[in-house]
């Protein structure tokens, strides 16, 4: 991680992107060894790299930044935090609905849009918001069956709940 600090300060244009996805990683690792309240910070700063990166040049960074809401949610989330893990959790079905309509491969989104719509469901089930909670599962339930042959063709990350994100 220092080294991809320094090389962000050197080039950030040519680096920043990819320590976006180390801190990811990172959090990744530290959560998948039980190290989960130290995975947040990774996950936080994946958050406002992505952010930033994503304000500058949307089309590119707009599903590195969807994927940094979505781990900090579930980090957040494994800690016992279900309310803080929401936001973001609704951040990233957000962004996933945006990339659905307008990206160049809105299949590879909606697969990931209905991981997202199920995250929030899950989030909000933990909190006892149930028929809120229906409805987003309802609305992954309804992109899922309209394209059957496309659910779960994203490979790079599971992000369902209980996945290995």
């Amino acid at each position: 991680m220092d080294l991809y600090r320094r090389l962000v300060e050197a080039d950030p244009d040519r680096y920043a992107s990819r320590f976006g996805q180390s801190l990811i990683n990172l959090s990744m690792a530290l959560a998948n060894v039980g190290r989960t309240a130290e995975a947040i910070a990774p996950a936080e700063e994946a958050v406002a790299l992505n952010r930033r990166l994503a304000a500058d040049d949307p089309i590119a960074h707009l599903p590195g930044l969807a994927l940094a809401l979505t781990i900090l949610g579930h980090r957040l989330a494994q800690s016992g935090r279900p309310a803080q893990a929401l936001p973001p959790a609704k951040e990233a079905a957000d962004i996933y609905r945006r990339l659905a309509r307008t990206d160049a491969n809105p299949a590879l989104h909606r697969d990931c849009l209905v991981l997202a719509l199920t995250d929030v469901g899950t989030r909000l089930r933990e909190l006892g918001r149930l028929t809120e909670a229906d409805a987003w599962t309802a609305e992954a339930a309804k992109i899922r069956s309209s394209r059957p042959e496309a659910a779960n063709t994203h490979n790079a990350v599971d992000v369902r709940p209980g996945g290995s994100v």
